[in-house]
């Protein structure tokens, strides 16, 4: 493991830490929460990108996150087979974000994802990976299964936001 990968894993990892104090017993976030982060290294890490679904902060070279909103132009969708079809930002399969996207999936990295409910608020699941990259239909898979609330989030995705 180089010393970026180490540094990535631990600042991962401290996100991860940090998150599982913060979640309620259901698993919900407050934006202003997660956007805000934690001090890491003397730098402040926040969770998730306010602009855009997917979350590299400065420093990292690979997501730390995804996010979804009920408002997004993104139509991703946690399916009962516990997998998100996550669109890619844009439609180029070029275009870095997505090059960082499946960066992750070839490294097998974890990532956290944000299920926007409402008023600001998530349903927060980690660890969730990136299994599948599809060009032709601008689709990452990513795999929940192994985390927590995931019943919750589709409890939303059943109610239609």
């Amino acid at each position: 493991m180089n010393d970026d990968s180490k540094i990535d894993f631990r600042a991962r990892r401290a996100a991860f830490d940090w998150l599982r104090r913060q979640v309620s017993e259901d698993g919900v976030v407050e934006h202003d929460v997660v956007s805000q982060g934690i001090r890491h290294q003397g730098q402040q890490l926040p969770l998730l990108n306010v602009k855009g679904g997917i979350h590299i902060p400065r420093g990292m070279d690979l997501p730390l996150s995804i996010r979804t909103s009920p408002r997004s132009q993104y139509d991703n969708k946690l399916g009962t087979d516990h997998r998100l079809r996550y669109q890619y930002a844009g439609t180029d399969p070029e275009m870095w974000v997505n090059v960082a996207m499946r960066t992750a999936m070839e490294n097998s990295t974890p990532l956290i994802y944000f299920h926007g409910i409402e008023n600001w608020r998530y349903v927060a699941l980690w660890p969730v990976f990136v299994i599948d990259d599809s060009p032709d239909d601008l689709t990452f898979t990513i795999a929940c299964e192994h985390a927590a609330f995931v019943d919750k989030v589709l409890e939303h995705e059943d109610a239609g936001w």
